[in-house]
């Protein structure tokens, strides 16, 4: 009765690609910031730049790209279509990333543009492997939800980082409010949302808790995280405050955690996982 279901698990190639990337990112990152700690002073100069993008793009982004992987064929139930697309995201996002941040530890703008245009090409075909999947899928709630959001929030991020890059060659013209933009997609789109999405996967699992009726909360923190990254895209653009679009971000990341308690504590397990433990930890620390 289980070899079916084994022979049905996602495949594991392509995660632990990116797992691997992240992986010797974070090394990267770990090694440059001890080398050279006073390049984190703000304003980021070209070095803070490297940092910044070692972190998010060395290390963060391919580590959610590779739980996407692995997680969204256990959401819907099924392995994703066009299996080789992934290996080709990967690969150029690899390369893409790997000029990009050689571009500005050498101060090269034509390899910065380049390798921001390559990992900007993956990332968009990354988000349309995953979102099509989720869009075919059928329920997946507030995982699918959040991922699928995430997702979103990617593709835009995808379009503001080369133009970003471009600009910085003298490429392209930009507009004084894109660099914050792009962060508030990144930061609270992309990783919010993404996070909140997974999170509600692997803690009720981790933690053993029952299938619950009410997701009241779930849904309640993706639309305040959700609607506040979409001010925060939209409020430099329109020369409005932000306030309101971080308080909303703020307020989501409330309910989420004050949900994941909720769901750690009705869990069956004797004893709780780490890996229970350790969501509350990244949740209180992300509200923070």
């Amino acid at each position: 009765m289980l070899a079916p279901q084994f022979r049905r698990r996602p495949a594991s190639a392509v995660p632990r690609r990116f797992f691997t990337l992240a992986l010797l990112g974070f090394c990267a990152f770990g090694l440059t910031l001890a080398a050279d700690p006073r390049a984190m002073a703000l304003p980021p100069g070209p070095r803070g730049i490297l940092l910044l993008h070692l972190c998010v793009l060395g290390w963060v982004t391919p580590a959610m790209m590779g739980a996407n992987y692995q997680l969204v064929p256990v959401v819907l139930g099924r392995p994703l279509s066009a299996p080789r697309r992934a290996s080709v995201v990967f690969w150029l996002y690899a390369a893409g990333v790997a000029v990009f941040l050689g571009g500005w530890a050498l101060q090269r703008p034509g390899w910065i543009a380049w390798g921001g245009g390559a990992a900007g090409c993956a990332l968009l075909g990354f988000a349309a492997q995953i979102g099509a999947a989720l869009l075919r899928g059928r329920g997946g709630g507030p995982v699918a939800a959040g991922m699928g959001g995430g997702v979103a929030f990617l593709a835009v991020v995808a379009v503001l980082g080369p133009w970003l890059a471009l600009a910085h060659g003298g490429a392209l013209a930009a507009p004084r409010a894109l660099p914050w933009m792009h962060a508030g997609a990144g930061l609270a789109g992309w990783f919010g949302l993404t996070i909140i999405g997974a999170s509600y996967q692997l803690v009720p699992f981790f933690a053993a808790t029952p299938d619950r009726g009410g997701q009241g909360l779930a849904w309640a923190a993706l639309a305040a995280v959700g609607g506040g990254a979409l001010w925060l895209l939209a409020a430099p653009a329109a020369a409005v405050p932000d306030l309101p679009g971080a308080v909303a971000v703020w307020a989501g990341m409330g309910l989420w955690g004050t949900d994941l308690i909720g769901i750690v504590r009705r869990g069956r397990q004797a004893h709780r996982e780490p890996a229970a433990w350790t969501a509350l930890a990244a949740a209180a620390l992300l509200w923070l």
